[in-house]
């Protein structure tokens, strides 16, 4: 019975974090909007992937932790034209993404 409540605590606490690593990097991602990508790759580190599409190129950079039970990851896209970053996307978990998180708040 107890190791049962215990594997609840820990996907209720894994819940959380991936949560709560989302609202921390929203406060962060909005600053790269209008900049350039290099700005971005400074912060960042070198992107995972570079896709180019209809006009745009578009930046990947992609983390994933391990953990007893499975994996959680974050990633961040940006869509970029002429060197200069028009939108982006990120979904995520706390771990990874705050990684990324605590890269962009310095910038």
């Amino acid at each position: 019975m107890g190791l049962e409540r215990e594997e609840i605590v820990k996907k209720i606490m894994l819940a959380i974090l991936m949560l709560s690593g989302c609202a921390t990097l929203d406060e962060s991602f909005h600053k790269l909007q209008g900049r350039d990508i290099d700005i971005a790759i400074q912060y960042l580190g070198i992107p995972d992937d570079k896709r180019s599409m209809d006009g745009y190129d578009v930046y990947t950079w992609q983390k994933t932790e391990g953990f007893k039970g499975g994996q959680i990851g974050c990633r961040i896209k940006l869509q970029v034209q002429g060197g200069i970053i028009r939108r982006g996307e990120y979904s995520g978990a706390n771990g990874p993404c705050m990684g990324y998180a605590e890269r962009l708040k310095h910038m």
